[in-house]
């Protein structure tokens, strides 16, 4: 007979007998030995208090180290008429003092396990009869077995305040999940501008080589935004990695629509993820570990949001100087704020090889796309990243390459054009009112009542301005209208030029 059925038989007569006969060898069979276990354990509520300092009845440590960071249990006796109740409050101030996570509480007739919690009531977890015990000493047993309240002790070290408000991980996975696909790119270059330097600079070193960051600058459809994005992922997979280093990728013309400034901005997007993040917060992380800053799109902008964006950048870096900005723009509308120039440069011809080779991969096409056997003139065409994309794509639609440029931004149009389940009737309707714009905005975007009144001259119904933003041909920023693909712009201006002011020297 072990030691619980014949407890369950014998009456306990005194409180020492409930010490002897039930809490000493239950604890042995919960695992814990000699060097774990002290009797009468004095708990210091007051350092320098005199007088004699109050006992627990039992304390139980992990292991012969008796301290705060390794107590387990604190274990009270009453007397066997004594109810439990009265003693609760007394052992939860003993376990807490010694930072204990579990209370014990028997009387010899009943037992119960409590788990304390730091910020509320502490829980009943078991309560059982002493004759009910042996029954149930399985479930005891999972509970408070050593090394599960070992493992449940170490569970509860907390992260410190200062390590909690520092946590960033949700966002960093928000910002790999939405970057994920810009993890494979082809590497580009950058040529410094007007720094009489010819040394290139490989995309990948970047955000090593430029600690403060740099103005980019390309024309449409040069990959801007693609090598944006690129260093966003790269910038949250260090962090995620453990630099803790934050990173936030801005579409200028989007931060512009909602009125909101780039720090207002970047604290919005943290904090959706990172609740602990005020802007007072936000900006003392700002001046004390600084940021990276992926502002793209600013030649989209509006004038007036240009010159407001560019104030706020130069006071951002008078006062945060620990911020790296990165800026991307179109030549002709980039900001003056003190910063490197770097011009992104077309194609190699290995850099339009790897790009071909990378979309077979994706695609699993072990043939790939030839590009060595393209036209001279179709691969001098395809420098620019944009049109080889397009190409690349022509060759899996067609099985052959464009017989000529104008194949290529026919097909770039009706992608853009035939969206959305579009009949043939509804693209060339677009695409003729697509042209009109284009044409009108040859020397600057055009707001959004002119445009739609441009339209209604012409007897456009008003939806085809509706069908052309939804398509991503037009984009809405704030109350102006611009071509999302200048590209696809200059083209159809070069196309409206040939049909009208040269159409009669054509024979």
């Amino acid at each position: 007979m072990n030691f619980l059925d014949a407890i369950s038989a014998t009456n306990i007569a005194n409180e020492a007998g409930v010490e002897t006969s039930l809490v000493i060898p239950l604890l042995n069979l919960l695992g814990y030995g000699t060097d774990d276990i002290r009797p009468k354990y004095p708990v210091v509520f007051r350092e320098g208090r005199k007088g004699r300092n109050p006992e627990a009845d039992f304390a139980v440590f992990a292991g012969p180290e008796h301290s705060r960071n390794t107590s387990l249990l604190v274990v009270e006796a009453k007397h066997p008429n004594e109810p439990l109740a009265g003693g609760r409050d007394q052992g939860e101030s003993y376990a807490a003092n010694l930072r204990a996570p579990f209370l014990v509480m028997t009387n010899g007739r009943d037992f119960e396990l409590w788990q304390l919690q730091a910020s509320y009531d502490s829980d009943l977890v078991f309560s059982s009869s002493v004759k009910n015990l042996a029954g149930r000493i399985d479930e005891l047993h999972r509970l408070i077995w050593k090394d599960a309240a070992v493992k449940y002790k170490s569970s509860l070290r907390q992260k410190s305040i200062i390590e909690l408000v520092n946590d960033f991980r949700n966002y960093f996975d928000s910002e790999l999940k939405r970057t994920a696909a810009y993890e494979q790119v082809v590497g580009r270059r950058l040529t410094p501008v007007a720094s009489g330097s010819n040394d290139m600079i490989p995309s990948h070193l970047l955000l090593d080589d430029l600690p403060n960051g740099a103005v980019i600058i390309a024309s449409s459809g040069y990959g801007k935004t693609t090598l944006a994005n690129f260093m966003a992922w790269e910038a949250a997979k260090r962090a995620r990695a453990g630099t803790n280093f934050l990173s936030f990728y801005i579409a200028l013309p989007d931060a512009a629509a909602t009125g909101s400034t780039i720090l207002s901005y970047a604290q919005e997007r943290l904090a959706a993820h990172c609740a602990q993040i005020s802007v007072p917060a936000f900006r003392y992380i700002l001046r004390s570990t600084g940021a990276v800053l992926l502002l793209d799109g600013f030649d989209r902008l509006a004038p007036a949001a240009r010159d407001a964006f560019t104030a706020e950048l130069n006071s951002l870096r008078r006062d945060y100087q620990g911020l790296q900005i990165f800026i991307f723009s179109r030549a002709s509308a980039r900001p003056d704020i003190g910063l490197p120039l770097l011009e992104l440069t077309e194609y190699s011809h290995e850099e339009q090889s790897s790009y071909a080779k990378m979309v077979a991969a994706q695609r699993g096409d072990p043939s790939g796309v030839l590009v060595g056997f393209m036209p001279e003139t179709l691969r001098t065409i395809c420098k620019v990243p944009l049109l080889l994309q397009i190409t690349v794509q022509y060759w899996y639609d067609h099985h052959t390459f464009p017989p000529d440029l104008k194949a290529i931004f026919r097909s770039w149009i009706d992608q853009l054009l035939r969206s959305q389940g579009a009949l043939p009737s509804q693209s060339i309707i677009r695409e003729d009112a697509l042209r009109l714009l284009a044409s009108k905005s040859r020397h600057g975007s055009l707001s959004a009542s002119v445009a739609l009144g441009l339209l209604r001259q012409s007897g456009y119904a008003h939806t085809v301005l509706d069908e052309l933003v939804q398509s991503d041909a037009l984009r809405l920023v704030g109350g102006t209208l611009e071509l999302a693909h200048e590209a696809v712009g200059d083209y159809l201006r070069a196309s409206q030029l040939v049909q009208t002011e040269y159409k009669p020297l054509i024979k």
